[in-house]
C-alpha cells in the first residue's frame, strides 16, 4: 500500500481499514485481495504497473492464494510484473493470467 501511495496519495484507505479491523492476526487472503482490488479500481484511474521483485523470498501458500485472487480480479488499468527465481504455485487460471495478461476471461 505504501509503495503505491507514493504515486497515488489517496490509495489504500479501505484496505488499511479492513486490515486494522482483523483481530487475532487471522487474515483471509481472498477477502484481502478483494478489498485491495476495490481500492485499485476506485482510487487509481491511471494505467500503472506494480512490480513484485524477489517474489520467491515471501512465497507461501497464503501469499500465492492472495496473488492468484488478485490476478483474477485486477482492473484493466493495472498490470503486474513478477520477478522470482522459482515458478509460483498459482491455480491454472492464475498461471494463464501471468503468462498472457490480455486474457482475463
Amino acid at each position: 500500500i505504501a509503495s503505491v501511495r507514493q504515486q497515488f496519495p489517496g490509495f489504500g484507505q479501505r484496505t488499511e481499514a479492513f486490515l486494522a479491523s482483523i483481530s487475532g492476526g487471522n487474515i483471509d487472503p481472498g477477502s484481502t485481495a478483494s478489498v485491495l482490488v476495490n481500492d485499485l479500481y476506485h482510487d487509481i484511474p491511471d494505467y500503472f504497473v506494480l512490480v513484485l521483485d524477489d517474489y520467491h523470498r515471501g512465497e507461501e501458500e497464503s501469499v500465492n492464494f492472495f496473488l492468484d485472487s488478485l490476478l483474477q480480479n485486477l482492473p484493466d488499468n493495472c498490470h503486474i510484473i513478477l520477478s522470482s527465481r522459482t515458478i509460483p504455485r498459482f491455480t491454472p487460471k492464475g498461471m494463464a493470467l501471468m503468462a498472457s495478461p490480455g486474457s482475463r476471461n
